[in-house]
């Protein structure tokens, strides 16, 4: 039985969502503050050596054909700071076509100022949201105001603004969100969290507050249970229940990890308002590899008497790079525990046939980086590969950079398994006439640099 609430619940509760599959395309919607906390602590290394230029997503069909969907690219500037994110997604002919894009921009201190969004519409790129940051003198987000495009009078419009208010040790203890009033040409507020914390500075309770005719009234309270390692083993949120003048008893996350405090199990409960008692609701397993990377992902759901499995994903990566040796797009800095190392690849299965036994449904994304070295950031050039033409009927044409005169060569499908692998230098003329119509994957590596490409065989 899936719980029921109310519309208004759910955007409150906001953050308390379960353990999903992995999803880059929807993950790029994070909330405004997730961005700009994000980017004020990230401190860049000395050297980073690779950056995530781009990314693929798509589906496996069942008689195994990859069928690409959806595509990011990413810019950044002199100071490793993510200026520019584009999303495409395939048309029937595996051709890219725009649906959007960001861009990002920065104070002198490499806070995020402005986050600016464009729509494709009618073959032109069209203003549809800006989102606008400002610190305090401590360098803390103290509000940021999101607005929206009038066409009709080409100006912006607020629409909604959040402030924050922190403690002496940095931690925020309250948040306010309100709403514009094109009427009164005012911010009128609409709710109100509170937040506390114990000795080590770890978010204990959080209690969410409604306007209601201008008096803060209870609706959800958050309760958080650490260990003595400082892990999150419990988290149970309350509605409140005003005529009972009581918190009820709503949903809770219990957490396991092992030896070396990595989360390995998530399980969500709800609670049952007739029996008075706890019902569970979905699980997730994670495996870690000797790296301390997240090799596997396995979600279930409760059927009444067992865990029904749903989709589990496995992560494939490059230990060559660490976290601190990549350059990360803006919306990614939220998943750095997928980053431990550089992540090459997602498989995900899902959509588990219980009278056959199999999983119906098969998804893939791959990600693109280029060599980059940050000292105080020097940015080198982004296409130092080139692979022509492309699309191509049977040949491409590989040119590496002057400095390199030998390099290994691998061609992946979209399902990640090798079509080819050979050797290469300076200007490589390469034979793909044997392989199917698609979309590979092309990976050149030379000594510890790494560059990857795609290219679409007609």
């Amino acid at each position: 039985m899936k719980r029921v609430i109310t519309l208004l619940s759910l955007l409150i509760i906001g953050n308390f969502t379960y353990a999903q599959k992995l999803d880059f395309s929807k993950a790029k919607n994070l909330n405004p503050e997730t961005i700009a906390r994000h980017i004020n602590l990230r401190t860049h290394q000395n050297i980073v050596r690779q950056k995530l230029d781009s990314l693929i997503f798509g589906d496996i069909e069942a008689d195994s054909t990859a069928v690409p969907y959806g595509y990011f690219s990413f810019e950044y500037d002199q100071n490793g700071n993510n200026t520019l994110m584009i999303e495409k997604e395939y048309n029937s002919s595996q051709q890219l076509e725009n649906v959007d894009k960001t861009a990002y921009t920065y104070n002198n201190d490499n806070l995020l100022s402005v986050l600016l969004k464009w729509s494709w519409e009618n073959n032109q790129w069209v203003e549809s949201h800006k989102i606008e940051y400002v610190y305090n003198s401590n360098q803390q987000l103290e509000f940021y105001t999101y607005y929206t495009w009038d066409s009709s009078n080409r100006i912006w419009k607020p629409r909604r603004r959040k402030q924050f208010t922190y403690d002496s040790a940095g931690n925020t203890i309250e948040t306010i969100k309100k709403t514009f009033d094109t009427n009164s040409n005012s911010w009128n507020n609409v709710l109100r969290v509170t937040f506390q914390y114990d000795n080590n500075n770890l978010l204990t309770e959080s209690i969410t507050y409604d306007d209601i005719n201008g008096t803060w009234v209870y609706h959800i309270k958050k309760e958080n249970t650490y260990d003595s390692n400082q892990n999150l083993m419990e988290k149970v949120t309350y509605l409140w229940q005003s005529s009972d003048t009581l918190w009820q008893n709503f949903e809770k996350i219990e957490n396991t990890y092992n030896t070396n405090n990595q989360l390995t199990r998530e399980v969500s409960w709800n609670w049952d308002t007739n029996n008075n008692e706890w019902y569970p609701d979905e699980r997730t397993d994670t495996d870690f590899d000797s790296y301390d990377n997240i090799s596997t992902e396995n979600y279930y759901d409760w059927n009444n008497s067992h865990w029904n499995p749903v989709w589990f994903s496995n992560f494939n990566y490059d230990n060559t790079y660490s976290y601190n040796d990549l350059l990360l797009p803006n919306f990614m800095l939220e998943f750095k525990e997928y980053f431990n190392h550089l992540l090459e690849s997602v498989d995900d299965q899902y959509d588990w046939d219980e009278i056959n036994g199999e999983w119906e449904s098969q998804s893939y994304t791959y990600l693109y980086y280029s060599p980059v070295s940050i000292n105080d950031i020097t940015l080198e050039e982004q296409n130092q590969v080139q692979v022509f033409p492309n699309p191509t009927t049977g040949y491409i044409q590989i040119k590496l950079p002057e400095k390199i005169q030998e390099a290994d060569i691998q061609l992946f499908d979209m399902q990640g398994r090798t079509v080819l692998k050979t050797k290469l230098s300076q200007a490589f003329n390469l034979n793909i006439n044997n392989l199917k119509p698609g979309v590979y994957i092309v990976k050149i590596k030379s000594g510890n640099k790494i560059y990857s490409s795609q290219i679409i065989k007609k």
